[in-house]
Parts: C-alpha cells; structure tokens; sequence
C-alpha cells in the first residue's frame, strides 16, 4: 500500500471565500514567524489533527492500489471522515473528507506558506463541480475547471500572475467542444477557433498584438477545408491556399509585400497538376514548370535577366529543313519531249 501522502500529492482545484485568507495580515505572514521559531529552535505546535474526529491521512491511512480505495492501517476497511496532513513548518497542507473511500465533498490544500493552494469537489471519487487554483502568497486565480462526475464540462478559465487571461476553452464530457481561445499576456486575443467533438471545426483565426489577423483559415472535421488565407504583419495578403478536406485542390499562391505574385501552384485531389511559377522580386520568371497528374512534363529556368539557364521536355528547336514537308512515295520521273 501506499501512504496517503503520495495519493494526495497530486492536487487540482475549486473556489473559496476571502476570509480563508484573513483580513488583517497577508496569508504568507503564520508562515514567516514559524520560520523564525524553528531558526531559534523554539516548540512549534502543529495545525493538524486539532479538530475532534480529524486524524492524521499519513499515519493512519493509506491507499489500496487494488480497488483505488482509502483505507484505515488497522482495519484494511474503507475509510469514512476527515483528515489532515501538514507541512514540515507545522502550517496544515491539506483537510480532505472520505466517504467508503473515496473522496467526496469539498476539500482545500495550502502552499507552505499558509496561502490557499487549491480547493477541490468530489463526489464519490469522481471530479465534480468547480475547481479552483491560486497563485502562492496571493490571492490571485491561476485557472478555474468544471467538471461533472469526472469529466470536464462547460468553460475552463486559465490567468497569467498579472491577472491576464492565457487560455479560454469548452468541454462536453472531457472533450473539446466549443470555442478555444488563446491570448497575448496583455490578455489580447491571438488565437480564435473552435472545436466539434474534438476536432477543429470551422474558423480558425490568428491576431497579432496590434490585433491585425494574420492567418484566416477554415477547418472541416479537423482537417483544412476551402480558401485559407495568411497575412503579412499589417494585414497584407501574404499567401492563399484551396483545400478539400484536407487534401490540396486548386491554386495555391504567395504574393511579395506589393502584391505581385511570388509564386503559383496548382493541385488537383493533393497532385501537382497543371503550371508551377516562381518569380523574382522585379517580377521577372524565375521558373515554369508544367505538371501532368504529378509528373513533369516541361521546366524552365531562369537567371535575373531573363535569360533561359535550363531547360527539360520541350521541342527541338525548329529549322528550314525542319519546316519542309517530308516525301512520301515515289518520285516522279521527268517527261522527256519527244522530237
């Protein structure tokens, strides 16, 4: 078996009055006289186990891997009430409540320092209700979750230290569903999309911190569907893409800052298929080249001036001889005049 200790260790969260911080003193304040006592080697009288029918989760309690159930040391039966862990500085850590073993209700962890840590919701084991996480020595929130019966639902909420927003996002029974959005730290929106049972489902938009949109995009059944669009930083068009579904379907262009055409290509269902152009900044050809069904067919290339450097698949060049028809069948003797 497990002690309780490490059973408990890993925490989550859900919310909790003001006056658990107290009002007069900062949360952290218990915890620097303590120091102090223990630097001089004075007693200091620990937090837990004080409140009649509260024991101790370390000592007395441990967890049976078996069935993922708490139970007594003494009796191997599963445990029914309250018990307390503290930390090393004698300031309680965590108060949680067992019913048949499993945690249930409402129970709160604090940092070292005597600040609020977490508060928490079970019902039967299960994750339930709103969960809420602190920042140490503060009393600002780093994330709120729902949950119903041990899975995610409704809106998660996370906050940078600044009080800023980082991340906002939509649950229906532990899966994404709904919209998702992510923020600069000044809490100014950089990503913008939503989610259908988990997979990335219509708009997809990304902001720089001037809020300008720099990729416009659209998304079917998690995969890239229709006209995608990407911006240079002041909203320039920079790039524009077809999809179907996630596979390549029609032209796919970049353009230089001026809006001349950088390069084009064409795809029929994900193949290379058609004309394939690259251009130098002065809008001069770089390269052609010309596709069938994924197969080159024609590629030419060029250097700054224009000049032809390369070149693969075209006609020999044409000639006089070239041009003159070719002769078929016998030739014609001459008539000879007769005398």
């Amino acid at each position: 078996m497990k002690t309780l200790f490490f059973f408990l260790f890993t925490i989550s969260s859900s919310t909790l009055l003001a006056q658990d911080f107290g009002v007069k003193k900062p949360c952290y304040e218990k915890s620097r006289v303590r120091d102090s006592l223990m630097r001089n080697r004075r007693y200091v009288d620990w937090e837990c186990g004080k409140l009649a029918g509260v024991i101790d989760c370390n000592e007395k309690l441990s967890l049976d891997e078996a069935s993922n159930t708490v139970v007594t040391q003494k009796s191997g039966e599963p445990f029914t009430g309250t018990c307390e862990t503290c930390h090393m500085n004698g300031l309680l850590e965590r108060r949680v409540t067992f019913v048949n073993g499993k945690e249930n209700g409402f129970d709160t962890t604090y940092y070292a320092s005597g600040c609020l840590q977490v508060v928490r919701n079970h019902i039967q084991g299960a994750e339930h209700g709103t969960w809420t996480y602190y920042y140490d020595s503060t009393t600002q929130v780093a994330w709120i979750m729902h949950y119903n019966v041990g899975q995610k639902s409704g809106e998660q909420i996370y906050f940078n230290r600044d009080k800023d927003t980082t991340l906002i996002e939509h649950y229906t029974d532990g899966i994404l569903n709904g919209k998702r959005q992510t923020f600069y730290p000044d809490s100014k929106l950089y990503k913008d999309y939503t989610y259908s049972e988990g997979l990335l489902n219509g708009p997809f938009r990304v902001y720089n911190q001037k809020g300008v949109i720099i990729e416009d995009v659209n998304y079917k059944k998690g995969q890239k569907d229709g006209n995608q669009k990407y911006y240079y930083d002041d909203g320039t068009l920079l790039r524009t893409e077809n999809w179907d579904e996630g596979v390549k379907e029609g032209e796919f262009k970049t353009y230089f800052y001026d809006g001349t055409v950088q390069t084009a290509e064409n795809y029929r269902k994900g193949t290379p298929d058609g004309v394939f152009e690259e251009y130098y900044p002065d809008h001069t050809r770089k390269r052609r080249t010309i596709y069938k069904k994924g197969e080159i067919i024609e590629d030419h290339k060029f250097d700054e001036h224009g000049n032809e450097t390369y070149s693969f698949g075209t006609p020999t060049s044409s000639g006089a001889e070239d041009d003159a028809l070719p002769e078929t069948g016998k030739k014609k003797k001459k008539k000879r005049n007769k005398d």
